[in-house]
């Protein structure tokens, strides 16, 4: 299957998510969570908070910084385009749905699939926040709680 991510990590809603994913043959799934952990736990330059937000309403100042680090979240390559341009999880279309929540499609994976190695990652401050931050539909910051 052709990727339809354009490159970079797409923001698609936990339904979404899910409906990809319980798509997946069996033998694709390891593959595909073991992408998302390593997009997760990778130090990619421009991001700066590693505070473990999550399930708590941000503190002064980290919505902010959060809201910097998106940007540069929405850039980085997509984990699960292969070299060949196939994709590990069958192409993701841009998000067409209307209803949240929102997030990065590697965070959906690891919370749908490991949830408590993702939370345990993100505890130990091992993950960017914004990768864990809900979004809106078009990537926008979404207020309050923090972390899917």
């Amino acid at each position: 299957m052709t990727c339809g991510c354009a490159g970079t990590v797409p923001v698609v809603s936990r339904a979404e998510a899910l409906s990809r994913l319980n798509r997946l043959p069996r033998a694709q799934r390891h593959a595909a969570l073991q992408a998302a952990l390593a997009w997760l736990v990778a130090r990619h330059d421009g991001l700066s908070l590693y505070a473990g937000i999550n399930g708590r309403p941000y503190a002064e100042g980290e919505a902010a910084a959060i809201a910097r680090d998106v940007p540069v979240v929405a850039e980085l390559p997509c984990p699960f385009a292969t070299v060949t341009g196939e994709c590990l999880v069958g192409g993701v279309p841009p998000s067409r749905s209307r209803r949240g929540p929102y997030g990065w499609l590697p965070t959906w994976v690891a919370t749908l699939w490991a949830r408590d190695d993702y939370r345990e990652l993100v505890r130990r401050g091992a993950v960017a926040d914004a990768k864990v931050a809900l979004l809106s539909r078009n990537e926008g910051l979404t207020e309050g709680v923090a972390a899917m």
